[in-house]
């Protein structure tokens, strides 16, 4: 079964609107296969951040190069020496010279922004945010609680320590998304560093991607709550393989709904069994390894 069939065939000639703030390294490769059905809006102030994808490859597209944060005023950005890392905080020199490549982080120049809202953009749906900001993650966040409300998820790039001075950490933000009705899923993406420089995944773990979600009941009772922001919900369920919270929505339906989506449902229960079939595979593949290499050997996995 081809996964792009069935998204098409929930969507039913919609497409999801995914905003992608600090869109550097171009759209997350998750999303990148269902490129087709995704409205893009990326913002990324940095002019020297390379933002090379054709348009044609997106439903549509729109890169806005206003820097996102809390209020609409000026604020500096610190331009590191590599353009990614550079951030609104000062990087914090006594943790990242502990560890190889440190220079990345060096401060070449700074740079007088713009800032406005998320809230004051107009975007018709914005069904998913993906956030990498260097720290200025929460800045973002508060400047687009109106946004939010009608937001199915957010992929949200934080940190477990002070990569830059006073910036939030991972707590920060899973506080601040509980308060507005979205849970801490999962993480999709762990990054470790190691001071000699092994890379072999089992240094100091400093940053990731976290995904967050609406759940299936506040979605459901919502005002906004249709058949068209049912599809493109469930849309988003299924790129990151939430069959749980699928089966959940399915279970809370009318009788209407149920019957209209019925055909979707029984292709997505299709592909939760392929699925379960690979995890139970990975499962015993980490048995073998635990008896090769010993009982404290667990690999690092991440959805």
């Amino acid at each position: 079964m081809k996964i792009n069939s069935l998204i098409s065939s929930i969507l039913n000639n919609q497409n999801i609107t995914y905003v992608d703030v600090g869109a550097a390294n171009n759209i997350d490769s998750r999303w990148s296969q269902f490129s087709k059905f995704i409205n893009y809006i990326g913002f990324e102030p940095d002019d020297r951040s390379d933002i090379n994808e054709p348009n044609e490859k997106y439903a549509k597209k729109k890169i806005i190069r206003n820097a996102l944060w809390d209020s609409k005023r000026k604020i500096k950005l610190n331009l590191a020496r590599k353009p990614e890392l550079s951030s609104y905080y000062r990087p914090n020199i006594d943790l990242v010279n502990l560890f190889p490549d440190s220079q990345r982080f060096n401060i070449v120049d700074t740079v007088n922004l713009d800032c406005i809202k998320l809230d004051d953009v107009k975007i018709a749906n914005c069904d998913f945010i993906k956030l990498d900001v260097q720290g200025g993650e929460l800045k973002v966040l508060e400047g687009s609680i109106n946004k939010l409300k009608n937001c199915f998820g957010l992929q949200v790039e934080v940190e477990f320590a002070l990569i830059y001075s006073n910036q939030t950490l991972f707590s920060h933000i899973s506080d601040f998304l509980k308060n507005n009705d979205f849970i801490f899923m999962d993480f999709v993406n762990l990054t470790r560093w190691e001071r000699d420089n092994t890379y072999s995944g089992i240094g100091q773990c400093t940053f990731g991607d976290a995904l967050f979600l609406k759940t299936p009941e506040s979605v459901i009772t919502s005002k906004s709550f249709n058949s068209e922001t049912l599809s493109r919900y469930l849309a988003i369920l299924l790129i990151y393989n939430r069959f749980d919270l699928i089966q959940i929505v399915f279970e809370k339906l009318d009788k209407n709904l149920k019957k209209t989506f019925y055909h979707n449902f029984k292709r997505i229960e299709s592909l939760r069994k392929k699925q379960i079939r690979l995890i139970k595979f990975n499962m015993y593949i980490n048995k073998v390894l635990k008896f090769l290499f010993g009982k404290n050997y667990r690999s690092h996995l991440t959805y």
